[in-house]
This record gives C-alpha cells, structure tokens and sequence, in this order.
C-alpha cells in the first residue's frame, strides 16, 4: 500500500523521448544531408541576399558637362598649338614670310569647328560608330595629307597641311589601340598603291 502511495506521488514521467531541435540533431552543418541544407538555406533567405550582393552592375558613365568642357579645353589647347607650329614650320619649308597676324586669323576662324568636334567625339568615343567614324577621318585626312604634300601644289600644301596634319592627329589619339592600327596600315597601303614618299616634301 505504502509503494502505491509513493509512486502515485510521484510527477508523471515522459515515457518517450523529448523530439530534439535541428541543432540537437547535427554538431556540424556538413553532418546535414545536401536536401536539409538546401531547405535550411531557402528558409533562411541568405541565397537572395548573396545574389543581391554579387550581382553585376552595368557600369554607367555619367560624366558632368562641366567635366566634358575641361576635357575639351585640354584637347584643343594642343591642338591648337600643333596647328601653329606645323602653319610656321611649312612657311619655312617652302621659303615664305609668315605672319603672326595671318595665323591668328586663320586659328580663331577654325576653332569653333574644332572645339565642336572635339566635345562630341570625346562624348561619344567608346560608341563602336565613333570609332568606326574615327577610323576613317584618320585614314582619310593621313592619306590626303601625304598625297598632298607629295602632289599638290606649295600654296595648296601651306594652306591645305596643317589643318589635314592637326586632324589626323586627334583622330588617331581619340580611337582605340585596334582601330589606330587598322587606320596607319591603311595610309601606308594606300602610300605604297600611289608609290608616294613618306619623309621628303616637294617643293
């Protein structure tokens, strides 16, 4: 009588075992088969963050028009010195008075076309079409520049030289590498297919 007693005061005791947390489970998460892992992992939602974070931005070149301004400001500065010193330099070849005068005219009154072009061609440089565009200016402007001063005449090479020479100049340093080569192998065919010299200037 006294056991009976003594047992039913007892607290009742589980007779099955507690069921055990996925922690309890497995001491590792490589213990976890594959399709437990998978399932933790989409529950979890750590996979969409991890996509968010090593997903690939398209780069976008946003360029402020101040910017494009400074950048056409250091292009044409050059270039306009090109233009003077190669005016000086084909005066000197041909024997003729040159004129300080003369010179600025003939700078202001192109300018306005060259600081158009260099602000849109450096805009669009990276477009394959400015590229291809490029690409013919420099063949085009190299070639005539050479044919030119090979068989035209002195007056026609004094006027015709330094603006031919400052185009090509800033087509060929606006393209990229291939398309720079491309344009060089062109006006040297072309130089070879007219059999016309490349370094002595007629007079």
């Amino acid at each position: 009588m006294a056991k009976r007693k003594q047992a039913s005061s007892q607290p009742n005791m589980p007779l099955a075992r507690p069921p055990q947390d996925d922690s309890d489970r497995f001491e590792n998460f490589e213990d976890i088969p594959a399709e437990e892992q998978e399932r933790l992992i989409k529950e979890s939602g750590l996979l969409g963050q991890v996509k968010k974070i090593h997903q690939p931005q398209s780069p976008e070149r946003t360029v402020d028009f101040a910017d494009e301004v400074f950048n056409t400001v250091l292009y044409v500065i050059p270039l306009v010195f090109l233009y003077g010193i190669m005016d000086v330099l084909i005066h000197q070849q041909y024997g003729q008075d040159h004129s300080m005068a003369e010179l600025f005219k003939r700078i202001v009154s192109g300018l306005p076309f060259l600081v158009i072009l260099v602000f849109y061609t450096h805009r669009f440089q990276t477009k394959r079409l400015a590229q291809l565009a490029l690409l013919l200016v420099a063949a085009g402007s190299g070639g005539t520049l050479i044919y030119q001063l090979n068989r035209g005449a002195w007056k026609e090479n004094m006027q015709r030289g330094p603006p031919l020479l400052t185009l090509w100049v800033f087509a060929v340093i606006q393209m990229d590498l291939l398309p720079c080569c491309v344009s060089l192998i062109l006006v040297y065919g072309f130089t070879r297919w007219y059999n016309l010299s490349l370094g002595v200037v007629r007079r």
